[in-house]
Order: structure tokens, then sequence, then C-alpha cells
């Protein structure tokens, strides 16, 4: 399902932009091993790009700022090729390990509408200062080795050491419009997927937010992107409220006595399903994976400052309106494409 918007033009005009987010499926994460309820023709590569290059088509002809998740290294020369012919210009960051295809987050917009005041890639585990690790006593040497050798290795339950281990990067611009001066900041993420963890998933929530926030500089402000969180989660309540309750049970609390940083946000974000539609989208993110319940839930956003105003919003579907689970023969992953139009 190609997404479509109220006004075929949205994000032409000097005072709007049209800013769109997509997790793409990495090249390297769509085998017919994987996706067993998918029909193996929607699933090759060669195929998945054809279809996507045809929805990012769709965008370009708006003039679209274009975030994109899961870009594997094999899909990223293709792409810069494909945007470089449209007059955009593509920033990519990779930071997975091979068998993800080394897919991370990219941001592409068109040169003849913006120009790159700035621009930042940045691991958000870096975005923040971690107290020093204790240096581990004789005791606590052989209380491993013992924990090793007889049970196998402990696994790591502090939700900051989780964190700060966490290797995903975001991309973030300043873009300024040639023809009336605007600015504008625009940054993607993918969140960790560690379902498991919340609190860290909190963690990262916050930092995003905090660094998209201390680089707009007050400055109008787009983030979105898959936070792998759905709308009744903690961390959504983070995002668009600003802080969340030391009550909430996914509340990071201190785990070293040096720890003085907290997840709170200069403002919450809007968010602009929310605003236009009166609620979230039924879902973005449509996938069974082997044997494993069928997940169908809503997990990417488009979130801004309350200096912009949201105008439109590309139009989704509801999952009883899809032959699911995806990728089908219309979608080329298992996420679908979100976004929204903004006056500046």
């Amino acid at each position: 399902m190609l997404g479509r918007l109220g006004s075929p033009l949205g994000g032409g005009k000097a005072n709007e932009v049209h800013v769109v987010s997509y997790n793409v499926l990495s090249s390297s994460l769509a085998s017919p091993g994987y996706f067993q309820h998918c029909r193996p023709e929607n699933l090759y590569a060669e195929k998945r790009y054809k279809k996507l290059t045809l929805k990012l088509e769709e965008q370009v002809k708006r003039n679209a700022v274009i975030c994109l998740q899961e870009v594997s290294t094999a899909w990223a020369g293709q792409l810069h090729s494909f945007f470089q012919k449209e007059d955009y210009y593509l920033i990519s960051s990779h930071y997975t390990k091979q068998w993800q295809g080394y897919m991370g987050s990219a941001i592409a917009f068109p040169t003849t509408r913006f120009t790159a005041e700035e621009v930042e890639v940045v691991r958000v585990a870096d975005t923040k200062s971690w107290p020093k690790r204790p240096k581990p006593t004789m005791f606590g040497k052989l209380s491993t080795a013992v924990q090793d050798l007889f049970f196998g290795p402990k696994r790591n339950e502090d939700h900051y050491d989780l964190a700060r281990n966490r290797q995903n990067t975001m991309v973030l611009c300043k873009l300024k419009c040639r023809t009336s001066g605007k600015k504008i900041c625009v940054g993607t993420y993918h969140m960790p997927c560690m379902f498991w963890a919340p609190k860290v998933m909190v963690i990262h929530s916050a930092l995003v937010c905090q660094k998209i926030q201390s680089f707009s500089k007050g400055e109008d402000t787009v983030l979105c992107g898959d936070f792998n969180f759905k709308p009744t989660d903690s961390m959504y309540e983070l995002c668009t409220r600003g802080s969340i309750s030391e009550d909430d049970e996914n509340y990071p609390e201190p785990t070293h006595p040096e720890e003085t940083w907290t997840p709170e946000l200069e403002y919450g974000f809007d968010s602009a399903y929310k605003t236009v539609n009166g609620e979230e989208p039924d879902f973005t993110n449509y996938a069974k994976i082997r044997d494993d319940p069928t997940f169908i839930e809503t997990l990417d956003y488009v979130f801004y400052s309350p200096s912009l105003k949201a105008k439109d919003v590309v139009a989704v579907p509801h999952r009883d309106d899809v032959e699911g689970p995806l990728p089908n023969k219309e979608e080329p992953s298992d996420h679908i494409m979100v976004g929204a139009t903004f006056e500046l």
C-alpha cells in the first residue's frame, strides 16, 4: 500500500515541509526461513528494493525529507545513486553486525529545497557521561569465575550497563529552506529492540530526545523512526510528556552512587498521527517470524516540537484491510511508511 496525502504536493510550499519515516527491512533479514508465512517471491531482495524505490519516488515528488531505518550497506550504495539522480543528498550510518547487513539509519533531503546547515551522526550511548565502573575485587573475580564455570556467564541485568553498551546511532540534520530561509531539525533513530529490558529502552528514549533537543537549539524539530515501543508503554509517555514518574515500574533508578542523570526532557513532543487523527495508527509493524505468534503493533512515530503545526499525515491502513503478515506483494517491508506535513 503506497502512502498518500490529502494534498498530492504536501511539503512543496515554502512554509511547509513533508517528513516521512520507513523501516525498510534490511536486505539481509528477509529470508524465507525467517518469514515462513510470507510468499518467497515477496522476500527477494531485488524485488523488495524495486518496490522500495517506487515508494521513495512518490515521496521525492513531494520534496519530502526521508528518514529510513534498517538500511543495509548493500542497499546504501544503491540508494546513494538513486537519491543523487533525484537531486537528493543521503546521509547514512551503519552500526550493526554482518548477519544484519551492517544495517543502520539514514536521512535523505532534496538539495533543490534545502541546504544542510549542520549534520551529526552520533552513537546515542555516547551522548551521556557514565560513572566509572568500579574495579572488580579479587573475591568478585573468583565469584565470577565459579559462576561461569558451573552455571555459565551470568546475564548482565544492570540497565545502565546494558544501555551504555548499545551501538545504535542516530542521524540529525539542521536544514535551511532555500526560498524562505526557515530552518528545521530532523532526526531519526532505530531504538534497540529490547522488550525484555524496558528500563534500557526508557534510557535510550530519553537520550535520543535529549540529544535532538540539544542539537536543535530551539529550532523547529521532527524526530521520527522505529522506536520499538507501543503507545501504551512508558517510553511513549516519556517522549510525549517529557518525563515519567519515579513510581513507574520502568523508571531506570540509578545503579551507581555517582549517577546523577535523569530521564527528563526539555519538553514533551507532540505526535503527528495523534494530533491529526486523534489516535496513533492501528499498526505500523505486521510480522510473523517462524512459528512465533503474529506481531502486529504500532512502533513507528513522527514526533515534533510544539513550535510546529502538523497539517496532514500519510494515510495508513487498518489491519483488517491488509493481507498479512508483511512483506506482501505490495509492501516490501514488515513495517509501513509513516509521515506528516508540517507548517513551519
